[in-house]
């Protein structure tokens, strides 16, 4: 060899990083690499794409065909010799290079957690293609006592490595089913026709990146459809159907039936015909921060039927114009459904409700239980669906509608614009709507600008009178507690109680409704002559077009403490049996307490009432202690006409 050469090539060795010592052409390697994408890195939950890891290949010096690689600017190939390091989403060489890596097949590593001095070790991973030349007695069943023993192997492939073209033009559903098969989690990074149900299996994840998308040729089907099938990771796709179809199909972008542990989460749903996801007897459910979008017509966004319990929906934003946003629902005998919490979403437009809680009460012996529903924005809730089994009127449109339901907590929502088109009182149309509930809580709530109630109480079908309901041996089924909401601009009453017992209604403040502030009403039926257990105490309820408070049908009821003023009628209007008044501010109304109870003596104690056109009208005689008139312009009617 001419020596002026030698001494060239010994000079680069010398001055040249070992990272970059030894290369290797495209042409070479090209078709045998799987680039690593950093969103592998993050996905368990030991790690995090906000950490830092170090990260060790195991390779062998004496086979180039184990060796880890990485692609200079130039298109070439170079074999890596040191650690990599990941940080926030990228590779980096230990001299701060950002790096893309390339590995062959069945590529061990092992992960440390830079963040701790020791640099912990966090995982083993294998990387890459699967090597099918290899026989399953050799690499594979290594690998899989390893995960047996440890559970910390993870394994990853594309459908790519199977053949799929990802143009969006050709169907890749074989190769996706062959990715599928291998049972290493599968990594979308294109567009991927498909033109039948594919299904994960158990303890798989269906990652995307650079916004994958799946799209489904074939109508009348799920796109994603399994049964049996637990602990899937559904994150970061685009689900949709094919988008020449010229109504939305009737299945779902997945459909799930008795599994548990799945994770559905920040993926993008359209163009759906039933449930964008669609739940059945499953549970331990997690749906978070997907976006529903272009669906209108369909039945829902996310259905959990049947005995689906432990299961979280959280911060999705639901626009799509569904009939519903979110349905939680039992639908036979046996069906137990408890404890699943419906958090921070953001749902409009629906054309039937926002949140549907319904015990299917066509089975007696459903059970429907601690549901939370906490913290999510309402609002343009249409109700324009008829419905047909009541003389084709308009009976939806609340946005939280919950239906024989047992201890749910509806708290911190905002609420607004509801029952737009709502043309009947059938189906508790309010912002919030509660029918033949018990044991509930409705608080801290904020609702506006319904264009029927604001909250709305009732138990038209009797489930719940309790005990003995007419004799003076009642015994009351659970209370509903109604308590610190703050309700404004509705058309009708600000808060509504018709035909049930047993609710609190206390430290509200109800402005500005075109009906009644709060009001109490009994339908004509033999169980609810009037209702029992009625306490009223410590609200605001001001500046309404009727009354304060209308107290219709009560019995021995208790309205004490709290401000009612400038109501355009009555500051409190007692249309009931012996009501107890105590304690309050009636001023600027045309009445401050109007009373005709049926039958029984109202009582009034220690009430302040100032300013109003007449202090109390009263039809029949009633008993008055300690109260306080100034500044009316006449302080008592008494045995007035009405």
């Amino acid at each position: 060899m001419n020596r002026r050469l030698l001494f060239k090539q010994v000079l680069a060795f010398l001055f040249v990083s070992p990272l970059t010592r030894a290369k290797v052409s495209l042409q070479d390697y090209k078709s045998n690499l799987f680039e690593l994408i950093p969103s592998l890195f993050s996905l368990n939950n030991e790690m995090n794409s906000s950490l830092r890891y170090k990260i060790s290949f195991i390779v062998d010096a004496n086979d180039d065909s184990k060796n880890v690689y990485f692609k200079n600017e130039n298109g070439t190939f170079n074999i890596l010799k040191e650690d990599v390091y990941f940080d926030k989403g990228l590779f980096y060489s230990t001299n701060g290079q950002v790096l893309s890596i390339y590995v062959r097949p069945n590529t061990p590593a092992r992960i440390y957690n830079r963040e701790d001095r020791s640099h912990k070790f966090v995982s083993d991973v294998y990387l890459g293609k699967i090597d099918t030349s290899t026989s399953t007695s050799t690499s594979t069943s290594s690998v899989d006592e390893k995960v047996g023993s440890t559970g910390k192997f993870h394994k990853f492939i594309t459908p790519e490595y199977f053949g799929a073209a990802g143009d969006g033009i050709t169907d890749d559903t074989v190769c996706i089913n062959e990715a599928i098969a291998s049972g290493y989690s599968v990594f979308y990074s294109a567009r991927y026709l498909i033109s039948s149900s594919i299904s994960p299996v158990n303890n798989q994840k269906f990652v995307g990146v650079n916004n994958a998308e799946l799209i489904l040729l074939k109508p009348k089907t799920s796109l994603i459809k399994t049964k049996g099938v637990s602990d899937v990771v559904i994150k970061g796709l685009v689900l949709t159907t094919h988008p020449t179809l010229s109504k939305p199909y009737n299945g779902s972008c997945i459909e799930i039936e008795g599994a548990k542990g799945w994770y559905i989460g920040n993926n993008v749903f359209s163009n759906y015909g039933a449930s964008a996801i669609f739940c059945r007897n499953s549970s331990e459910m997690f749906i978070y921060n997907n976006m529903f979008a272009g669906s209108k017509g369909a039945a829902g966004d996310v259905t959990l039927w049947g005995s689906t319990c432990q299961s979280k929906i959280k911060n999705n934003t639901m626009l799509s114009g569904s009939d519903s946003a979110i349905i939680i629902q039992t639908i036979v005998d046996g069906d137990f459904c408890s404890d699943n919490l419906i958090q921070d979403n953001n749902i409009s437009n629906c054309t039937r409700y926002g949140i549907v809680v319904y015990n299917n009460l066509s089975s007696k012996k459903s059970i429907l239980r601690n549901t939370k529903v906490i913290g999510n924005k309402i609002y343009n809730i249409l109700g324009q669906v008829k419905n047909p089994s009541v003389h084709n009127t308009k009976t939806y449109g609340a946005g939280i509608y919950v239906l024989s339901a047992e201890n749910i907590t509806i708290q911190y929502n905002e609420v607004s614009k509801c029952n737009l088109l709502t043309n009947s009182s059938t189906l508790a149309p309010g912002c919030i709507g509660l029918n033949a509930t018990s044991n509930a809580i409705v608080s801290d709530n904020i609702i506006s600008d319904g264009a029927y109630y604001g909250i709305f109480i009732g138990d038209a079908l009797q489930q719940g009178k309790g005990s003995n309901a007419n004799s003076p041996d009642f015994i009351p089924d659970g209370i509903v507690y109604v308590q610190r909401n703050r309700i404004i601009n509705c058309k009708r009453d600000g808060i509504f109680i018709i035909n049930k017992h047993s609710v609190i209604i206390n430290d509200n403040m109800v402005e500005g409704n075109q009906g009644c502030g709060i009001s109490t009403s009994v339908s004509n039926n033999e169980f609810y002559h009037s209702m029992k257990n009625i306490t009223i105490a410590n609200n605001s309820s001001c500046k309404n077009k009727l009354d304060g408070i209308n107290l219709s049908d009560a019995y021995c009821a208790r309205i004490s403490g709290g401000t009612y003023s400038n109501n355009d009628r009555c500051g409190i209007n007692l249309t009931s049996f012996g009501t107890e008044v105590s304690l309050l501010q009636c001023q600027d109304n045309k009445i401050g307490i109007s009373i005709s109870d049926k039958g029984m003596k109202c009582r009034i104690e220690d009430c302040n009432l100032t300013s109003n056109d007449v202090g109390v009208l009263s039809v029949v005689p009633y008993d008055e202690r300690g109260c306080a008139f100034s500044k009316n312009k006449l302080s008592r009617k008494i045995n007035a006409s009405s």
